[in-house]
């Protein structure tokens, strides 16, 4: 059998043949990664694997914090699972969720955290009725990076790429990302400082008391 390595950009066809690609978008709550990650697994027809939801679906917590709202989730057998999963297919693997464990053998093409200005995760949220304190946690960890960090602890850092989808349009961010796959368009990974350009608007305070509150 003859491995083919395919270089960081490379159209991902070979004679005629198009090769199999697997990403990965995370990034806080609200940010859009679920719609546009739906929209890239459907350009592709490719499969889309919400790693929350499998987590939640398989049983794969171990409890449950109701004052923080949050699941505390078995990164072992999730990472079980999603080897499985992935391995399973032969089709496009877009694989979602605000946080991603480490794969055994998976090494995906490209990173996509997503980004969005705290202030539109705080309109968003609320219309998805989130709680106030759950809106400012995540609000908090858009802020501080947690998603960007994560993804660096996983990934390779070379792979890793932001984007900023403050303006909610996910057709043209599904675009963008599979033009960068396709390598038509080259950009190197801008890192996207929410807490300078807050200050600049002079709103960091406001959004800081938001989360203090």
């Amino acid at each position: 059998m003859v491995l083919l390595k395919i270089p960081p950009g490379a159209p991902r066809t070979v004679e005629g043949i198009r090769l199999r690609t697997s990403m990965v978008i995370t990034g806080t709550p609200g940010v859009g990664k679920s719609t546009i990650s739906k929209i890239i697994a459907q350009r592709l027809q490719g499969i889309h694997i919400d790693c929350g939801r499998v987590a939640l679906n398989g049983g794969m917590t171990i409890e449950y914090d109701e004052k923080k709202e949050t699941h505390t989730i078995d990164e072992r057998l999730l990472s079980r699972r999603l080897k499985e999963i992935v391995a399973k297919y032969d089709s496009d693997i877009i694989l979602e969720g605000h946080f991603i464990p480490r794969i055994s053998g998976f090494k995906p093409e490209r990173v996509f955290v997503l980004r969005c200005h705290p202030r539109k995760i705080i309109d968003r949220l609320e219309e998805k009725s989130y709680s106030k304190r759950k809106i400012a946690e995540n609000v908090a960890a858009e802020i501080l990076d947690f998603c960007l960090n994560d993804a660096i602890k996983v990934f390779d850092r070379t792979k890793i790429f932001e984007i900023d989808n403050s303006k909610n349009r996910p057709n043209l961010m599904a675009s963008m990302i599979l033009s960068m796959l396709e390598g038509k368009i080259r950009r190197k990974s801008k890192h996207i400082d929410w807490i300078s350009k807050l200050e600049k608007e002079e709103s960091l305070q406001e959004i800081l008391k938001y989360i203090e509150n």
